[in-house]
């Protein structure tokens, strides 16, 4: 059980469900959209070439007499599920920006798992010296970081 991460008000991406719950509403990703999303996360506030992108969505090469070929695949319409997920405005993205020539620019936080997992142990017990956070310790900056 992996959680949720927060992005902005009301917008969360469900880790578990490999999906993005906007309001009450839940949108599932396919599985190459769900890896890029991790992928931009995991290296946010980078850019992130589209080339690399291609690979972390179609990691499977195919085999061919002169080697092996990654697929020429377009990775803009996965961006664009993704931002048509979380991004409140699609107009003016504040994510996931692309840069051009460069690649895609991710400014959604990195998710600090071992944090959340302790936060949830957190609210469930109600006692964060049980669960590692320490007693002197306010918890919820603790879930904060």
């Amino acid at each position: 059980m992996l959680g949720k991460q927060r992005i902005h008000a009301g917008c969360w991406i469900d880790w578990d469900r490999e999906g993005v719950v906007h309001g009450r509403q839940f949108y599932p990703l396919p599985a190459r959209t769900f890896r890029i999303l991790t992928y931009l996360v995991d290296h946010h506030d980078q850019v992130v070439a589209v080339s690399t992108l291609r690979q972390v969505g179609w990691p499977e090469p195919i085999p061919t007499a002169g080697g092996t070929f990654y697929p020429n695949a377009d990775v803009y319409p996965h961006v664009h599920r993704i931002r048509w997920a979380i991004e409140p405005d699609l107009h003016h993205p504040k994510w996931l920006v692309t840069r051009r020539d460069r690649g895609i620019f991710c400014t959604l936080p990195r998710w600090n798992r071992v944090v959340d997992q302790r936060c949830r142990m957190w609210a469930r017990t109600g006692n964060s010296a049980v669960n590692g956070l320490g007693s002197g310790v306010n918890s919820a900056q603790k879930c904060k970081a």
